[in-house]
């Protein structure tokens, strides 16, 4: 975050001007400065307005939330200082730094808080080595080491506890290599210099280092490699920034848009998969990068790579600031159970020693939280093996993935959250400590000109060895001992060296070390060793931290922020945060769960407005909901109607049948509403539905949340609405009731179905009455439904006009009634809304309700349309079983948007479709004397709605050449059509594509009929193809779409 600098001073200058080349024109300006300020001032705003932006730092992606966070930690999760009423209780899996973050918020802001931990001690995942493995005084890190400057959350909690005076620099920077081929140790810097140098013998090592490679440091290969993503960066920030500030401030958006971009753009690569099929790198510049550096894992998703890149970088290693704590790190999770903190203190709120083996939903209701069941936690007792359980209304499981594929459930989560439990990846790590009678280190560096300590890397078992910082460290003072992490190994590193014993481990570190610097005699100085092998470590199910691999982040990100079990279990631990493998990420996901339980226990609705600040700034994730497309559907299966349970005590003038499907109705409602869950703004039917801006309307989505919620938590309340099956009601008539059965709306769907009417806001007072549309033929139930969509032809399965039935009619009038909406008047909130103030026609039916949520004057109000819900609760059903339905509106020839017509019920969606991709198929490097391209049109025809970028099938229709003068894929930023005329084969037979290459997307004839061609929406996104030919780098881009 930036600091507010005085601009009087020659701070603004240091602020602004980042780029080593401008160092001598930072000089000239300070010096400048001295004789005329305002001048200086003047020929800084010229140059730099002349060199463009300077290098700077990309913003860790959790500083959206700085603010919310800090403001929660300052003020607690409401107002200032406010408790929660009637003393709410939390269990916490877990006494990880997540886990006793979420407990001393949550108790500080009332909750009674108890925390089971399975073993003897606080910290999880942070842990420090001290006596007896080591000598008095002395300790090493086994976990969390390092304190970047831009973990806010961290320091805050340093600051808050007063640690403050114990933080250290550490040096992050690389001093020595050892590759063993080469023969001889090197300090970095030679390194650097030998590969700038294009050194025979070093390059001898890596023979297959193409031209464009060579010269080059592992830096500056990889900057070169990752500029475009950079620059995908920056362009999507500065689209979503207001103008910059000077000094520039957070921008939220901002950084949520660019973070969005390159993820969208760039997640499904591993960090080899990029930099091999995008950055066009060899074999042995991936051997020299991973040699040359630190904690390198190829396997991980890219985007993770890319965000923590500063630790495999000497330049932005040393720019992140990193520091340590002069009496370990453990220092931290034993600040919360200190009892400095007095009455905030968490010492007498963890069980230690209990083990959960089970979690599930209590049978007995706390009638201090009506209609949820509190959560039951069973534990075993280490000690003594016992099983004991314990009650509360609130669960945070805030420990691994890994660890919690143990616990049994008594129900399952949602079926992505069991996914993402499944198959998140974690990191394994395994490092090695070992104590020497004397720095030997300190005169190898000295005489190296390397200062007294930093890292050294190697090709040795050991991999990546630290020497701590020696000035200013307390342990230092009073001895000449000290402890070095030999070994900080990953992966199949980490597994090698774990399986070895304890005393193995420590002998082949102080080996391998004695190998690089056999000058030092190491051996005869070693006094003892530790070891932490993740891998073999059952609390942290054997893994040191997550890091997504490709389309982790997409798929399971959101999903892993929400809460389940209808708002009763949390998740917390570093893998649910923006921030893997880091204290940070630990702290942000344990405050997201306090937010998160602070909105669902709040009755009061006073005190929700003290936190909508925060719901916005944590995109929704307070409630549950996700702020962007992440995740696939997740299928839900018809609800099993239960006899008895509905929410209705009369049935008025209805038949024993017409009760009985009643009850069925109401068994699909509730079944629909479930899909309210997975309510994913800005997701395509959301956005369909409610209009592509619903992910920053965050009263509508807490309208469409709560009504939801409120119909599927009806029939937990009793028998009380009424229902009819007679239209014989006269005095519910108002402005906002349908009139009678008899009604006629205006769209495509005639006559109504039902209607709703409440004498008071309250259900007692609700009544629905059932006309004989609901009765009709063809209005069936969602398993007779799903079972005519299955053996419907496929392209008939997304249409929507299909998937009307009784429940979806049931669900529209459920909507109408205040007591859902929590009015406090019985003013109908949810109503059947005009398409616009002047027409009379409604939003009522697929097409009308798809268009009053395109247009932009009047979308605010789709969530005040009742068919907008029933609509959105039946695609996203079905969506789960079958894909996303088709869309049901395109402008007609002269229709406006907000002008009204009386067009009748749209002809079903198109089926079939002829995608036309411009592909770029690239041999070699881009430079290199062998390196050509070509570009070639692919026809494919398909069915409607199916891509066709990277596809084996269905077949190629035809395959051309194409006809554009500067052959790169630069070329697909313009619009570029096929000109001629094309023969290929459709679902209708022999077609022709033609195209007078006048610049428009043609037209497809298929004997007399023509069916029209449009601009892909995809055509300035290209799609890396890396399964299609493996001699050749292949780009495609779908260019023109034709659907009929």
């Amino acid at each position: 975050m930036a600091s507010t600098f005085d601009l009087a001073t020659d701070e603004f200058l240091t602020c602004e001007i980042h780029s080593e080349s401008t160092l001598p024109l930072l000089s000239y300006f300070i010096e400048c400065k001295k004789h005329n300020q305002n001048g200086s001032r003047r020929i800084f705003q010229k140059v730099k307005s002349e060199i463009g932006d300077a290098d700077r730092p990309i913003p860790d992606e959790s500083e959206q939330l700085q603010d919310v966070l800090l403001a929660l930690m300052k003020d607690g999760p409401g107002k200032p200082g406010e408790k929660i009423p009637g003393c709410p209780t939390v269990t916490i899996v877990g006494a990880g730094v997540s886990g006793l973050c979420a407990g001393y918020e949550l108790k500080k802001a009332g909750f009674k808080v108890t925390i089971l931990e399975a073993s003897s001690r606080v910290g999880g995942r942070v842990k420090a080595f001290r006596e007896p493995s080591f000598a008095h005084g002395l300790h090493g890190e086994g976990g969390a080491m390092r304190i970047p400057a831009n973990h806010y959350l961290l320091h805050k909690y340093i600051e808050d506890f007063g640690l403050k005076p114990q933080l250290f620099d550490f040096e992050m920077k690389n001093k020595f290599i050892y590759i063993s081929g080469y023969g001889e140790t090197l300090t970095y810097d030679r390194f650097n210099q030998l590969l700038h140098d294009k050194d025979a013998k070093l390059l001898s090592l890596f023979p297959g280092l193409r031209e464009c490679e060579k010269g080059k440091t592992c830096d500056t290969l990889f900057t070169d490699a990752v500029r475009q993503v950079v620059d995908d960066f920056w362009d999507a920030y500065k689209k979503a920034a207001d103008e910059v500030s000077f000094p520039e401030k957070i921008q939220v958006q901002a950084i949520k848009d660019a973070y969005a971009a390159i993820t969208k753009k760039y997640d499904s690569y591993t960090l080899r998969s990029y930099l091999t099929d995008v950055a066009g790198w060899s074999e042995d510049a991936i051997n020299l990068y991973d040699l040359g550096n630190a904690h390198v894992v190829f396997e991980n998703g890219f985007i993770e790579s890319f965000k923590d890149a500063f630790l495999s970088s000497n330049k932005s290693g040393a720019q992140a600031g990193m520091q340590q704590l002069q009496e370990g790190m453990d220092v931290v999770p034993n600040a919360f159970v200190s009892s400095e903190r007095k009455e905030k203190s968490l010492v007498d709120d963890i069980i230690y020693g209990a083990r959960v083996t089970e979690i599930g939903i209590h049978e007995q209701s706390d009638p201090q939280i009506p209609l949820q069941a509190p959560v039951k936690v069973t534990y075993e007792v280490t000690a003594n093996s016992l099983k004991k359980s314990i009650t509360s209304d609130y669960l945070i499981l805030a420990i691994p993935y890994t660890a919690q594929r143990t616990i049994a459930k008594s129900k399952p989560f949602v079926p992505m959250q069991e996914m993402a439990v499944r198959d998140v990846r974690y990191v394994e790590v395994t490092k090695i400590l070992l104590q020497y009678k004397k720095r030997w280190w300190e005169k190898v560096f000295t005489e190296a000109g390397q200062g007294l300590d930093g890292g050294l890397v190697s090709d040795l078992p050991i991999r990546y060895t630290m020497f701590p910082k020696t000035d200013g460290n307390t342990q230092f003072e009073h001895s000449n001992r000290g402890v070095i992490m030999a070994a900080y190994t990953f992966e199949q590193d980490a597994t090698i060296l774990g399986s070895l014993s304890p005393e193995r481990r420590i002998q082949i570190a102080a080996e391998n070390l004695n190998r690089i610097f056999p000058e030092a005699k190491s051996l005869d100085l070693l006094e003892a060793g530790a070891s932490q092998v993740f891998p073999a470590d059952e609390l942290a199910g054997g893994s040191a931290f997550c890091y997504f691999g490709p389309m982790q982040k997409t798929k399971f990100l959101d999903t892993m922020q929400r809460p389940d079990w209808e708002n009763r279990v949390f998740f917390a631990g570093e893998q649910a945060s923006f921030t893997h493998g880091w204290i940070q990420g630990a702290f942000e996901a344990g405050l997201r769960c306090v937010q998160q339980i602070w909105s669902v226990a709040v009755k009061d609705s006073r005190a929700m407005p003290s936190a909508i600040n925060r719901v916005k700034a944590f995109g929704l994730l307070l409630l549950g909901l996700p702020s962007s497309t992440l995740a696939k559907p997740i299928e839900i299966q018809p609800r099993q109607n239960v006899p008895g349970d509905t929410p209705f005590v009369s049935f008025d003038a209805c038949s024993d049948s017409q009760r009985h499907d009643i009850e069925k109705a109401w068994a699909d409602v509730v079944t629909l509403v479930g899909v309210s869950k997975q309510f994913n703004p800005p997701g395509t039917i959301e956005s369909r539905i409610f209009g592509d801006d619903i992910n920053l309307r965050f009263e509508d989505i807490s309208r469409i949340y709560t009504i939801f919620h409120n119909i599927e938590e009806l029939s937990k309340n009793g028998r009380k609405m009424q229902i009819s099956c007679q239209d014989v009601y006269q005095d519910h008539r108002g402005a906002n009731d349908q009139v009678t059965c008899g009604n006629v709306i205006q769209s495509s769907s005639g006559s109504i179905g039902a209607y709703a009417f409440s004498t008071e806001a309250t259900i007692e007072k609700s009544t629905i009455v059932l006309c004989s549309p609901f009765w009709a033929p063809g209005q069936e139930f969602l398993g007779e439904i799903v079972d005519n969509l299955r053996k419907a032809p496929e392209g008939d399965r997304k249409n929507p006009n299909l998937m009307v039935g009784k429940g979806k009619i049931l669900l529209h009038e459920l909507t109408h009634l205040p007591a859902l909406a929590e009015t406090s008047t019985n003013d109908v909130i949810v109503t059947d809304q005009l398409l616009n103030d002047d027409s009379n026609v409604k939003a009522y039916g697929i097409r009308m309700v798809e268009r009053f949520a395109r247009n932009k004057n009047w979308r605010a109000r789709t969530a005040k349309n009742a068919d907008s819900y029933a609509w959105y609760a039946t695609e996203k059903y079905f969506e789960g079983m079958f894909g996303t339905p088709n869309a049901a509106y395109e402008k007609r020839d002269g229709e406006e948007d907000d002008t009204p017509t009386e067009d009748p019920a749209p002809p079903a969606g198109p089926t079939k479709a002829l995608n036309i991709i411009l592909e770029n198929k690239r041999h070699g490097v881009p430079m290199d004397k062998d390196f050509y391209d070509t570009m070639n049109w692919l026809f494919y025809s398909t069915d409607f709605g199916t891509a066709s970028q990277c596809a084996l099938n269905p077949a190629l229709a035809i395959h051309a050449d194409v006809s554009i003068d500067t052959l790169s894929i630069d070329a697909l930023r313009d619009d570029h059509f096929p000109g001629g005329t094309f023969d290929v084969k459709t679902q209708d037979g022999d077609c022709q594509y033609k195209n007078d290459g006048t610049g428009n997307p043609g037209a497809l004839w298929c004997g007399d009929q023509g069916h029209s061609c449009r601009a892909h929406p995809d055509r300035r996104t290209f799609t890396y193809c890396r399964d299609l030919d493996k001699s050749a780098q292949i780009q495609h881009a779908a260019m023109v779409v034709c659907e009929w």
